[in-house]
């Protein structure tokens, strides 16, 4: 099922099982409303599950957005502040794409309890691992603001959250990310639907 909802040649069995393992404890997903705007975020996080790494990785060039993939690291004292090797990259791995050495610090101290994601920030490229941080990132970071708390489909914030450039102006990235929700909610036979507002640039937009 979790497969021919995503569609596409779709996430293997390793992806599949670490969702199942791991999406209540290391992610704190509660409904099936919840989970379905996870994957529909990580669809477009990793290209429906085609990829672990930023398309823009070192030395492919910029983001199509058109930063530079090693702004992360520009913008972080990492070797300074963590204790970072000089020759690791902080850009976007994982299904729900982790940047910043920060990220990588917080997600590898609640999963490893250790620092061997900073050492290792390509263990992130890897499927299990890839889902885990995704969950982590999903329970401490979506799930603690205050906009989630107060409405648990507000898919608007949630956006916001993972990725607030979306918002900010018309975004096809903030497009499909709806348009992922509204395609596995059907196929999940749920109901609800989500609420956009949190997400600036999908404000008025119509989606049927």
């Amino acid at each position: 099922m979790f497969k021919e909802a995503v569609g596409g040649p779709g996430p293997t069995c390793t992806i599949y099982k670490s969702l199942l393992n791991n999406a209540r404890k290391e992610g704190g997903i509660r409904s099936d409303f919840e989970l379905a705007m996870f994957i529909a975020n990580s669809m477009q996080e990793s290209d429906k599950f085609k990829t672990t790494v930023e398309y823009c990785k070192p030395p492919l060039g910029k983001h199509p957005d058109g930063h530079d993939c090693e702004i992360y690291d520009k913008q972080t004292d990492c070797v300074g502040k963590y204790n970072a090797p000089k020759d690791k990259r902080y850009f976007g791995r994982g299904y729900i794409q982790l940047t910043h050495c920060y990220n990588y610090a917080a997600a590898s101290k609640r999963l490893l309890g250790n620092d061997d994601l900073i050492k290792h920030p390509e263990w992130v490229e890897k499927p299990d691992l890839a889902m885990r941080t995704a969950l982590d990132f999903w329970k401490h970071n979506v799930r603690q603001k205050q906009e989630f708390k107060n409405n648990h489909r507000d898919f608007g914030s949630v956006i916001h959250t993972i990725n607030g450039m979306e918002c900010k102006k018309d975004h096809q990235g903030a497009v499909n990310r709806v348009k992922y929700l509204n395609d596995l909610l059907k196929k999940f036979n749920i109901k609800s639907k989500p609420v956009l507002d949190g997400c600036k640039s999908l404000r008025g937009k119509s989606f049927n």
